[in-house]
């Protein structure tokens, strides 16, 4: 959204996408994931669906491109070039049961990083027990990960919204639901996308009132080679 409002499309030192729907389309395109592979060039992966994701969210990859990143070199992590996909989940209006939920959604999240396959290197004693802990709860990635998103779903119907699974806090991403409003289409490159209707409310609550103000060189994300594949005749 800020690279929307701020430079009509992609932000020049930062390529990453995400989108954000609302949890009963988000459901819906999860339904269409067995079959989006079939007849595309992409495939839609979540924990539901694919026994080795360490997500909550849904990832869309595309599948005839290659990210060039030094940091999987070494890895398993998955090299195709992706956008996420986070669902806006009801929130409580109370503040009281919103800090509660808040609680209980970052002791997950906390719960989520041991269960992942991060590398350690080995070098202190307190980076064995780190391995040792992941180790130990590996094996209840997946029951981690549906006890999350049932955490995100919990409340229904209410006058507040928020993306829970996302790197911001929760009390950035808790949003009354007319900041998302009826969507509002927007200039992205060249194509015309949907937004919030109050762009100006979300970005200042995420990013503050300066949100239109061009960082510093060093305050900009490195970005990756990106490749894409294509069969040799």
């Amino acid at each position: 959204m800020l690279g929307a409002v701020r430079h009509n499309g992609y932000i020049p030192w930062d390529d990453d996408i995400d989108v954000g729907m609302i949890r009963a389309d988000y459901e819906k395109l999860l339904l269409l994931a067995s079959k989006f592979h079939d007849y595309s060039g992409y495939e839609i992966k979540n924990y539901r669906y694919n026994k080795y994701c360490d997500y909550v969210i849904i990832r869309i990859y595309d599948n005839n491109t290659y990210i060039d990143n030094p940091l999987y070199y070494k890895t398993k992590y998955d090299k195709r070039l992706y956008f996420d996909v986070f669902p806006l989940d009801y929130a409580p209006d109370d503040i009281v049961e919103c800090k509660k939920q808040e609680k209980r959604i970052n002791k997950r999240k906390r719960l989520l990083f041991w269960t992942c396959g991060y590398t350690f290197k080995i070098d202190s004693i307190k980076k064995l027990g780190r391995c040792l802990l992941h180790a130990v709860l590996k094996p209840f990635r997946n029951l981690v990960l549906r006890s999350l998103d049932n955490e995100m779903k919990r409340y229904s119907k209410t006058k507040h919204l928020c993306s829970m699974a996302s790197q911001y806090k929760y009390k950035k991403q808790y949003m009354d639901v007319t900041i998302y409003g009826r969507p509002v289409s927007y200039r992205f490159e060249n194509h015309q996308l949907m937004g919030p209707s109050k762009a100006d409310e979300y970005l200042t609550q995420l990013f503050g009132s300066d949100y239109l103000d061009i960082p510093p060189e060093e305050k900009r994300r490195k970005g990756y080679r990106m490749y894409e594949k294509r069969n040799s005749q």
